[in-house]
């Protein structure tokens, strides 16, 4: 995948509006129903996703772009700040995030979606750092879940009947 889907992101409406379609901006991801998602992996043509709306009469399609910014890995580390980890894992993962400042600005993440008969039908593309950033972050959570909530962490098992 390529490190920026700039081009696609200023591709993609132009292309809608060309096939007379009527493009929504979404804002977050739509999950709320029953989904299926493209296999974009295999078939990353989003204008063979559209056609299957055209075919079958859809004129909506939800349109979702995601610009990678710096404050996305700022609050990564903070997230890490808040987990349990030694020091020099902790500066490990520091120094990966840190790593994904480099692409602020870019896009790092498409959606195209459009509903038929009660199921949502989805088109994603996402480049592969952001990915790799987003399963770091993940990481990062997961941990700070095993250890409680961040703000309150367990006790350890040590409890004191006095």
């Amino acid at each position: 995948m390529k490190a920026n889907l700039e081009v696609m992101r200023t591709e993609i409406p132009d292309y809608l509006v060309s096939r007379g379609l009527i493009m929504f901006r979404a804002a977050e991801p739509v999950r709320e129903r029953t989904s299926v998602d493209w296999d974009a992996d295999r078939f990353p043509d989003y204008q063979a996703f559209v056609a299957t709306a055209e075919a079958l009469g859809v004129k909506l399609i939800l349109y979702r772009d995601l610009e990678f910014r710096d404050e996305m890995v700022e609050e990564a580390i903070e997230d890490l700040e808040e987990s349990e980890l030694g020091y020099e894992d902790r500066r490990e993962y520091e120094r990966r995030l840190r790593e994904f400042r480099n692409y602020g600005g870019f896009t790092c993440e498409l959606e195209l979606s459009y509903d038929h008969a009660g199921v949502t039908y989805t088109f994603a593309l996402a480049t592969e750092w952001f990915e790799e950033f987003d399963s770091l972050a993940a990481e990062v959570e997961a941990m700070i879940e095993e250890s409680g909530d961040g703000e309150n962490p367990p006790m350890g098992g040590f409890f004191s009947r006095n």
